[in-house]
């Protein structure tokens, strides 16, 4: 779109239309918006005044033959009754007006752009290498007259060292942080969208980098320059070629990354990118070159990166290169350059991996703590200049059975919250502050279910992995050990293990009541019991189990203070009879005097009627005389089970001192579970009652 258009819904539009309009140029203006502003526009900062006869009598006969081309008789009459000075003058003059007007107005949007500095900085590059080329060309004529070639080489080198510190913004800074930014985002972190930005950087870098190679050739071809300074531009070279080689390998990145927990025999896939956009893609043939994915361990990915120059080198072919670590069907997919997008992308879509090479174990070390990398790697041949360019995934960990997939996890998250910028693949530190490992575990859990954790829930997880000696030490510091290998106390599970487990659970069957606030969720006894004391009797809260694998239980204030604790339910139970209708059976039935809903400390309890309205029954399916009676599930409390624990409250309340003997609870879904004095009391079981009516 030309800058003529751009600028109509400026407030000072109308304003240069009457300029135009005034002088007889609107119509020509209109017409032959783009071809002026390419023909203008590198004297766009020119003094109108010092405009030569010459330069204004060969524009208007270009202009008068770009009209010609038009077909357009009307426009051919007016050019024909113009002065070409004054034509051209005037042009010029509403052009620069144009022009100010459009700049102010993109730079005012660009500079809230991060981006925006380095931006500017390019812009003063590219002029700097203007202002050198003129001087390139002054000593390239006829009649140099004097002598600039020191000039020129000490311009050129200010200008290289300006662009190396440019560079050194836009890939060893910019880059990195996107892809750390892209680790961040495999644990549920926004992926910033500011790839495009990163890439319009390369492109002109690169653009800037192109002038600079041919600046070099002109210069050392100059007879009037001395041998050091042919010395000094042979340098200038060689380090311009380095810097080439580092830009293009650098901007070759995974955009797609691969499922991070990968399963033997399962399809995924992955996308790779180039960020040199056009200025080198529009040479790269499509369906004509190739991009290899190999699937490299932890030590084989380290010395990869030490000497990758090796690959892809004869003699040291990737695919027969000792340190791959399995075998990947469909590894190879056409680079394709999309003129349109300016997207230069190597699709994998079908990718399979077959066979897994492991390392030998040592220690407590198991298959779900080892991690791999996939190298994307392909060679272009540009100009008898041939580019090898290679990227590396993010860690996955690979598994054969789903049960291994709550450790891998483990690892994963790990690394993607942790992992430093630059490191050595793929090490991390083995114990991190807890501000960090708060933010992980809210990111992680917020991503997943649809609501962030409070500060309540977040101080209950620091109390949970600080509850003994292993945990951490006295600078608040988690070690990877207490965060995923060492069971909890009394427990037979990890702390990850749990919180796993609870993600699962709440991203599966319990989203909406988590992300409407119907569950508390992350709250130990002693604080429920203080949450529903100020309340009416009846009043209760949900929370996720201390002692059941992915369960949530009811806690309901019950008479004289005391707390009714059902027995948790799992995703099992969940799957059977949703959690909305089990608390609405509890409501009617009125086993466990459920009443009102407790959602925090600074929110008001609410009626059953209101947390969990009654769903909309189904329209009923056609029946089937089978000749069968069929049944329907309720959700009942054992009322056994409520009298013995207010009994053992009552004991507990007249013998504060005396600590009874822990009970084993009978869990359906899991094995008998010792009782610590500091947990919870036994549970109320639940039962099923199992109502008949006649279908027919």
């Amino acid at each position: 779109m030309s800058i003529w258009n751009k600028i109509q819904c400026h407030p000072q539009g109308s304003t240069l239309k009457n300029f135009y309009e005034s002088h007889g140029l609107i119509e020509i203006r209109i017409f032959c918006a783009q071809w002026i502003e390419d023909h203008l526009r590198e004297r766009v900062f020119e003094n109108v005044e010092s405009v030569t006869n010459h330069i204004a009598y060969m524009f208007m006969e270009s202009l008068k033959e770009h009209i010609d081309s038009m077909f357009n008789e009307q426009l051919k009459f007016q050019l024909s009754q113009m002065d070409p000075i004054r034509l051209y003058k005037t042009l010029l003059l509403g052009f620069q007006t144009e022009y100010k007007l459009y700049t102010s107005s993109e730079e005012s949007i660009q500079q809230n752009n991060p981006f925006y500095p380095i931006f500017m900085k390019l812009r003063e590059l590219n002029a700097s290498a203007d202002q050198l080329q003129e001087k390139i060309v002054r000593c390239t004529s006829v009649f140099p007259g004097v002598n600039e070639c020191p000039q020129i080489v000490v311009g050129l080198e200010q200008i290289v060292q300006a662009y190396d510190e440019i560079q050194k913004v836009v890939i060893d800074q910019k880059i990195k942080e996107w892809q750390r930014s892209q680790a961040l985002a495999g644990n549920g972190a926004p992926l910033p969208d500011n790839l495009k930005d990163i890439q319009t950087c390369i492109e002109n870098l690169l653009q800037i980098l192109r002038k600079l190679f041919e600046f070099a050739q002109v210069i050392i071809q100059l007879n009037i320059c001395t041998d050091e300074e042919r010395s000094i531009i042979h340098r200038i070279g060689e380090r311009l070629t380095m810097i080439r080689e580092h830009i293009i390998v650098s901007s070759f990145i995974v955009e797609k990354q691969p499922p991070q927990v990968m399963k033997t025999n399962t399809r995924f896939a992955a996308t790779v990118r180039w960020l040199i956009g056009s200025e080198f893609c529009n040479d790269i043939p499509n369906n004509n070159t190739v991009v290899e994915c190999y699937i490299l361990s932890e030590n084989q990915a380290q010395k990869f990166c030490k000497q990758p120059s090796n690959f892809g080198e004869p003699g040291h072919s990737l695919a027969g290169f000792p340190g791959t670590s399995g075998e990947i069907q469909h590894n190879t997919c056409n680079l394709e350059y999309n003129s349109q997008s300016n997207f230069c992308l190597g699709q994998f879509r079908n990718m399979q991996l077959k066979k897994i090479k492991r390392a030998e174990k040592k220690g407590t070390e198991s298959v779900m703590d080892e991690k791999f990398t996939l190298l994307f790697v392909t060679n272009v041949t540009r100009n008898n200049y041939r580019i090898r360019a290679w990227t590396l995934s993010l860690p996955v960990v690979v598994i054969v059975h789903g049960n291994q997939e709550p450790q891998s996890w483990a690892t994963v998250t790990w690394d993607n919250a942790f992992s430093d910028i630059g490191r050595v693949p793929f090490v991390v530190p083995d114990q991190v502050g807890w501000e960090l490992i708060s933010s992980a575990l809210n990111t992680k859990f917020a991503s997943a279910t649809g609501r962030p954790l409070t500060e309540d829930n977040l101080k209950f997880l620091y109390e949970k992995l600080f509850t003994y000696e292993m945990a951490g030490d006295a600078k608040g510091y988690v070690t990877w050990t207490a965060f995923c290998k060492e069971p909890l106390r009394d427990r037979t599970f990890t702390f990850w293990e749990w919180f796993y487990a609870i993600i699962k659970i709440t991203k599966d069957q319990l989203a909406m009541a988590w992300k409407e606030g119907r569950i508390v969720g992350f709250i130990n006894k002693t604080k429920v019991s203080d949450a529903l004391s100020a309340h009416p009797v009846g009043t209760f809260l949900l929370r996720f189990s201390d002692s059941e694998l992915g369960g949530i239980t009811v806690n309901v204030k019950g008479a004289n203070n005391q707390l009714l604790m059902l027995q948790p339910w799992t995703a099992k139970d969940l799957t059977v009879r949703s959690l909305a209708l089990r608390i609405r059976d509890l409501y009617e039935n009125k086993s466990a005097q459920v009443k009102f809903l407790y959602q925090g400390p600074f929110e008001n309890y609410i009626s059953i009627e209101e947390a969990f309205p009654s769903e909309p029954s189904e329209p009923p399916a056609t029946v089937v005389n089978t000749g069968y009676i069929s049944t329907t599930v309720q959700v009942v409390a054992s009322q056994e089970r409520i009298q013995q624990q207010q009994l053992q409250q009552q004991q507990q309340q007249l013998q504060p001192m005396q600590i009874p003997q822990a009970p084993y609870l009978q869990s359906p879904n899991s094995m008998d579970i010792p009782m610590n004095p500091s947990d919870d009391p036994p549970y109320i079981e639940g039962s099923f009652d199992f109502h008949e009516f006649d279908n027919y």
